[in-house]
């Protein structure tokens, strides 16, 4: 009988990384061959890479989201960006020690575990590659705020587990394993991958100037209807999600790079660095240098 995963759901998180242009490995193409000792979810956020798994090659491209499982012989080459997460989906208070040990390195005694993968939270779970996010916002919002709350030291372990199953439900409502993602696709399917890929225009271009007139022409659809489609499939305008992007990349810059503000704000597009201030603080309720410092404890290089 299968296992009712969801009854016995219990996530112990065990490394949370991000991958990014200011912390990607520039001495080595490979992070090299090693043995996946627990479960692992990989959200990536940009790439040109291969992740070679049990004798097969997966390319790692913007979108792409892979869940490996205990025992799978991968490596993974560069490049690429990605938001990284180790953890075991049903905590036991016997694995203690486990916990404590190098959750990226296989020991002898792991050797015990078999790739039984009656406990995987997705299936086909034989190959690491679930699919491509449909919305790749919202999923690396929810991978910052995990990655936030995971290296803080006042980290409060109920909200971050809370975080982490709400990170697991999207996954799932994106690649289609509930009944709201259905829906959603038949209700708009005339149009639903051409928003889609333009949406993934404004996720490529945070930092061009895009305005809900040339997305209109680009879909060969009027301003209007292009407004109403636009909220009816997203639940925000066109230009919050714009700005909701633009915010996301100047996060990553804050994270990422020593750019100063200033200099962030121009490259996106803001001519006044003193109305990014009030947008990023009305935003997300900080400013921008007080998001580079919570955020400062992230920046690990993941090391395997």
């Amino acid at each position: 009988m299968e296992r009712d995963w969801i009854d016995a759901l219990n996530p112990k998180i065990l490394l949370v990384n991000h991958i990014g242009e200011g912390n990607m490995p520039i001495h080595t193409k490979t992070f090299g061959d090693r043995i996946t000792k627990w479960h692992e979810l990989d959200i990536i956020t940009w790439g040109n890479g291969t992740d070679h798994v049990n004798g097969r090659e997966w390319p790692v491209q913007a979108g792409d989201i892979f869940y490996r499982v205990p025992g799978m012989k991968n490596r993974h080459d560069l490049p690429y960006h990605c938001y990284f997460f180790v953890f075991d989906p049903y905590y036991d208070q016997s694995k203690y020690r486990e916990y404590q040990k190098n959750p990226l390195h296989w020991e002898e005694e792991d050797m015990k575990k078999n790739d039984d993968h009656s406990n995987a939270l997705f299936p086909h779970t034989e190959v690491p590659y679930l699919g491509k996010a449909v919305q790749m916002d919202s999923l690396t919002l929810l991978c910052r705020k995990i990655m936030i709350a995971f290296s803080s030291e006042k980290s409060d372990p109920l909200y971050l587990k809370i975080l982490f199953l709400k990170l697991l439900y999207e996954v799932r409502i994106q690649l289609g394993y509930t009944k709201e993602e259905k829906i959603n696709r038949n209700k708009y399917r005339p149009y639903w991958q051409q928003i889609q890929d333009l949406k993934g225009y404004v996720r490529s271009h945070p930092t061009e100037k895009i305005s809900m007139e040339s997305m209109a022409r680009r879909l060969n659809i009027s301003y209007s209807f292009f407004s109403r489609l636009f909220k009816g499939m997203t639940g925000e305008t066109f230009s919050a999600y714009v700005v909701r992007i633009k915010l996301d990349y100047v996060k990553v810059q804050l994270m990422d790079t020593n750019k100063s503000v200033e200099e962030i704000a121009l490259e996106c597009g803001f001519s006044d660095p003193n109305y990014l201030y009030t947008l990023f603080r009305n935003k997300v309720g900080c400013t921008p240098m007080e998001y580079r410092i919570l955020t400062a404890g992230g920046k690990e290089n993941l090391e395997f």
